[in-house]
């Protein structure tokens, strides 16, 4: 009887496969690379392995349709005794996937080997092995899927045997073959291709075709083929005595043919490999140990030849001209080939290749799909992963002291005043993000189905707003005008009004200032929707928009440079509450002198631990928020937890669009004491400098500083006063250095 078995745990496993890298032969190191895993999951599955909610179908994002995959259950693997390393390759397919499994091994085999390895892989608790038959004849109805390998009368006794209601994935022996229309330089690479493996992989070539040769230009090819082949001789294993005589007979056989007709035969004096010209094309296998049929072929017989034998095609190893290459795979694929390639790769397939046509990942998982109108939400979060307090907090400096020389996106990290802090992110982490990102706008009310969108975040400089956004709306296949932050804005008003579009997405510094030109050019714009990010609005800017027609003012979403999207917004959202992204983070208000959890309704800085970022750590990371936790569940349904933003922690701040280091202030005014402090006045910021040192020359000297030049002089989306009053003092006692009393 099996053993009661454990859904693996995939993530821990992940990390596993990296650690055992080093200790696998070098032909199975590509296997064992967690980034390999994660890439063949999005590629076959179309999911991320960090990912696995319900979430709103891709195709239909804005119905209520919800998908993801799941495991089948329980795996069998029926496996062939001819490789030390198949089984836990097999057996890594179906744990990746979630699966538990049991592995039969070839009666008699020793199963110490792989028992330690699924030990170290932590995986001795979700897989069971055998080697005898009579321990597995239950576990055939049992079983959700039953993965064999073997020849055609082994696969169908094992299709016999099981359950109708079981999924029946056969790895069947497969023939692979060359096929050349220039043949000068390719003697060299097919002997290498026949020695590799003595032929006993399915991508070993067994036969060789010549388009359109005679029968001499075929032996003139075999004897340069022996040549290459002789040179390899020193390292040409023993074969047994029942070879041999299968060997002799296949010889003496074609030997005694070419008398009668156009074959010949060259074999090696010593008998160690031998080679069989001949002009019948029929396709037809070799028996090995480097024994190869040479044979010619006309150039429309391809399909003829070969379609008889299409299921047991694998690889086709050609050596043709760039020009005749794309007509070549047409006919090949037709054939029934599944894998077209040079001579020199027919036994090199990358990990990421499908095997013998098939994604093996998507044979073990099924497809499942939630359709319910009522439901408002955008993702049915799975529990959230639990980030064991194993670390300190992290801060900026440990950020940016972090190396990253391959990762695909680099945005520049605010509040630097010298060399910009750059964040690093991996392509498949950027685009998970952005899709959880995506989500989170339906969620605050945006419609993909009838709202057009102009975005109108800031780009360039390496500022992630603008591409970032461009992006989301495409995930959910929004109408969009990506417009960016533009310095015409008698443009943007213009085609505003022209297009129709309903959705501005952008800064509120840059979004105040718009309608109030409009306003003062008496244009009434179509707007019903703002999404903001990178600051606040106040209530008087609330109310203002309101009452001049927009309907919905919320997030696009709450997030930081370096750790990514951290929450949205949805419809029963108070200003500045936030419901998390569990699915890609994890968060922690701590007190805001102390490691500790801040208390109910206490206020705490926030801590960010990534679940989605490979390439950088992000674990307990101060990202200069501070936050409160909302008791209660939220109205829409979503059990996500709720935060209330409450400002920033330490000298970086957002103003007018931009971030600003307190310090570069210090630094510019030549101050021994400052306070600064932000408003909103007359909908715009407004920085306030509070210190009794300013002189007069204080304003022109600030406004040196590129981004306060930017935002005051040029687009005039805020301004500067100074004054000299009692600096403000925390509760503790302590003196801040900026002071925000702006809300949103």
């Amino acid at each position: 009887m099996m053993k009661n078995l454990i859904a693996p745990n995939v993530l821990e496993l992940l990390k596993k496969i990296d650690l055992m890298k080093s200790k696998v032969p070098s032909e199975v190191q590509a296997f064992f690379d967690s980034a390999l895993w994660e890439a063949r999951f999005r590629r076959e599955t179309g999911r991320d392995l960090r990912d696995l909610c319900l979430r709103r179908d891709r195709s239909s994002t804005h119905d209520a349709i919800f998908e993801s995959v799941r495991p089948l259950g329980l795996i069998g693997h029926i496996m062939p005794g001819n490789s030390d390393w198949t089984p836990l390759l097999a057996i890594l397919e179906t744990s990746i996937t979630g699966n538990t499994s049991w592995v039969k091994l070839p009666s008699g085999s020793s199963t110490e080997v792989i028992l330690s390895q699924l030990k170290e892989l932590g995986l001795d608790e979700s897989v069971a092995v055998y080697t005898e038959r009579n321990d597995i004849e239950e576990l055939y109805k049992k079983s959700d899927a039953i993965s064999a390998w073997g020849n055609e009368s082994s696969l169908d006794e094992i299709r016999s045997k099981i359950s109708s209601q079981t999924r029946f994935i056969a790895w069947g022996h497969r023939i692979s073959f060359s096929y050349l229309t220039k043949w000068d330089d390719a003697a060299s690479d097919l002997a290498a291709a026949i020695v590799k493996y003595e032929q006993q992989a399915c991508s070993s070539p067994q036969v060789v075709y010549l388009e359109e040769a005679s029968f001499d230009e075929a032996v003139s090819f075999a004897k340069e083929l022996s040549q290459k082949l002789q040179s390899y001789s020193s390292s040409f294993p023993d074969i047994d005595d029942s070879s041999w005589a299968e060997l002799s007979n296949f010889s003496e056989t074609h030997f005694a043919e070419s008398f009668l007709k156009e074959k010949m035969i060259i074999e090696a004096e010593d008998k160690s490999f031998r080679i069989v010209v001949d002009t019948n094309t029929a396709f037809e296998a070799s028996i090995l140990h480097r024994s190869i049929f040479i044979k010619t072929i006309k150039k429309n017989e391809i399909k003829e030849v070969l379609r008889p034998h299409r299921r047991l095609l694998q690889s086709a190893g050609i050596n043709a001209n760039p020009q005749d290459i794309a007509g070549l795979c047409e006919e090949l694929f037709d054939a029934g080939v599944s894998r077209v390639c040079t001579i020199s790769q027919m036994q090199e397939a990358h990990p990421m290749e499908s095997h013998d046509g098939e994604f093996s990942l998507s044979r073990f998982v099924k497809r499942v799909t939630l359709s319910n109108p009522s439901l408002t939400v955008n993702a049915l979060n799975l529990a959230q992963v639990d980030v064991a307090k194993t670390s300190t907090i992290s801060t900026k400096s440990d950020f940016s002291a972090q190396k990253v020389e391959n990762a695909h996106y680099y945005f520049k990290s605010g509040g630097s005043t010298s060399a910009p802090v750059l964040s690093p992110f991996m392509l498949q982490d950027y685009h998970l993000q952005m899709q959880v990102a995506a989500d989170g706008l339906i969620a605050a009310g945006l419609n993909p189905k009838t709202d057009r969108c102009m975005n109108l975040f800031f780009g360039g400089g390496l500022y992630g707003g603008f591409i970032s956004f461009t992006d989301i709306l495409e995930k959910i296949a929004a109408i969009q005008y990506p417009m960016a932050g533009y310095v015409d804005t008698d443009f943007v008003l213009d085609m505003i009004v022209k297009e129709n579009v309903n959705v501005l997405l952008g800064m509120p510094s840059y979004l105040i200032n718009l309608f109030k030109l409009a306003e003062e050019k008496n244009i009434r714009l179509p707007v019903k929707k703002i999404y903001f990010g990178g600051e606040p609005f106040s209530e008087s800017q609330r109310n203002w928009l309101k009452n001049i027609g927009v309907e919905i003012i919320n997030s696009a979403s709450y997030g930081s440079v370096d750790a990514g999207p951290l929450g949205y917004q949805c419809q029963s959202c108070d200003p500045g509450v936030h419901h998390v992204n569990t699915t890609i983070q994890k968060i922690e208000i701590v007190d805001l002198e102390k490691d500790e959890p801040v208390l109910d309704g206490q206020v705490g800085r926030v801590l960010v631990s990534s679940l989605a970022r490979s390439g950088i750590s992000i674990q307990r990371y101060q990202i200069g928020d501070t936050a409160k936790w909302i008791n209660g569940s939220c109205e829409c349904g979503d059990p996500s937890p709720r935060l209330l933003l409450a400002g920033r922690v330490g000298d970086i701040f957002k103003f007018g669009g931009s971030f600003i280091n307190a310090q570069s202030i210090m630094k510019k005014l030549e101050v021994k004491e400052l306070q600064i402090e932000l408003k909103h006045i007359d909908l715009k910021d407004c920085l306030i400098i509070n210190s009794p040192d300013v002189n007069t020359g204080a304003l022109a000297s600030l406004l040196e500083l590129h981004d306060l030049h930017e935002v005051v002089e040029l687009e005039k989306t805020a301004s500067i006063e100074f004054k000299n009053t009692p600096f403000i003092k925390a509760i503790s006692g302590k003196q801040p250095l900026v002071v925000d009393h702006r809300h949103g």
